[in-house]
């Protein structure tokens, strides 16, 4: 489901899941069922929450970092920021990143190690 974060600056599309189909664990979620956001324009880039060893992958790789308030109270320390995507080459890692952001949250087994990036 998308509206607005609710953890985000206004004009931030929140990513959610129904209530019943939030079955990951709660590292999993910024705030309620969001696991994910995108920030608008000029920006584009996500705010996400990623499964370990993926996020750290993530982070090693240079497609993500980590979030500045991840790990305080009330934020999940699994938040990075996913740079916005500039090629087509991209779009598929960042899409492929909130297929494992969403696998997590829902509690489903996915791909939770990087791919070749």
């Amino acid at each position: 489901m998308l509206g607005d974060s609710g953890r985000a600056p206004f004009g931030t599309v929140g990513i959610y899941l129904r209530d019943d189909r939030a079955r990951g664990p709660a590292n999993a979620f910024m705030l309620s069922t969001e696991f994910a956001h995108a920030h608008p324009v000029p920006d584009h880039s996500l705010h996400l929450t990623l499964p370990e060893p993926l996020c750290s992958e993530a982070i090693a790789a240079g497609w993500t970092e980590p979030h500045p308030l991840a790990g305080y109270p009330t934020v999940s320390a699994l938040i990075v920021l996913l740079y916005a995507p500039r090629d087509a080459e991209e779009l598929t890692v960042a899409c492929d990143l909130v297929t494992a952001s969403w696998a997590y949250a829902s509690g489903h087994k996915a791909v939770q190690q990087k791919q070749e990036w």
